[in-house]
């Protein structure tokens, strides 16, 4: 198959992927922003069930504080955030996604339970954030290929400045036990997908003619 070819095929896969890609994230957004569209017309205080530290209540926030925030201030910030990350991460592929996004969202959320401040609530997706975060700055070190290396790059670059957010911040409204455990756990995503088989549909990259398959918090 010529180059000419094998570039017309990566277009038409990337296309389909890109597509399937935009849908799922469209439809995540869209549920973020539904449910904290319905807790401000209802006035329901979904906050209430974000991670609560030591307390078997708060113990439910582990599953669903990353799907709620403290008002849409809040929530714009992060989508865009997630948006992009996310994207990025699902470039390397569903699986390592999905083992991404669990170490990070419940992984960070009983890491958060068991060892975050008393009397605080945490919730929002900025865990999850700076799980895809830290998955993707070490993702391309240990693929050791070029461009995951220069993407990883670009993405410690743009998004460098956050880690101020992992510093405690004594009286600051911003969970930063959240965003510390995300890259934590980001980052131990990526070695363990590092050494997995890459995944059908992965964001594939041709190099001298070979292709290979690249691998609450406010």
């Amino acid at each position: 198959m010529s180059w000419r070819n094998r570039l017309i095929d990566f277009l038409e896969t990337a296309e389909d992927r890109l597509s399937r890609h935009a849908a799922f994230l469209a439809g995540w957004l869209a549920v973020l922003w539904g449910l904290e569209w319905f807790d401000s017309v209802t006035a329901s205080n979904l906050d209430q069930w974000g991670i609560q530290p030591h307390t078997w209540r708060g113990l439910t926030g582990v599953l669903v504080a990353p799907f709620l925030h403290a008002g849409f201030d809040h929530l714009a910030v992060n989508s865009v955030t997630l948006i992009a990350l996310a994207w990025l991460t699902l470039l390397t592929g569903w699986h390592p996604f999905w083992i991404v996004t669990a170490l990070a969202g419940w992984g960070g959320g009983v890491a958060i339970w068991l060892t975050a401040r008393e009397g605080t609530t945490h919730l929002g997706c900025s865990g999850l954030c700076f799980g895809y975060l830290g998955y993707l700055i070490l993702h391309g070190v240990l693929k050791r290929s070029l461009p995951w290396l220069i993407l990883s790059a670009g993405v410690a670059i743009v998004y460098g400045t956050l880690v101020t957010g992992l510093l405690p911040k004594g009286g600051a409204e911003i969970s930063w036990e959240g965003h510390l455990f995300g890259v934590l756990f980001g980052s131990l995503a990526a070695g363990i997908t590092a050494s997995g088989s890459p995944e059908p549909g992965a964001a594939q990259i041709a190099d001298s003619g070979e292709t290979k398959s690249p691998g609450a918090s406010k």
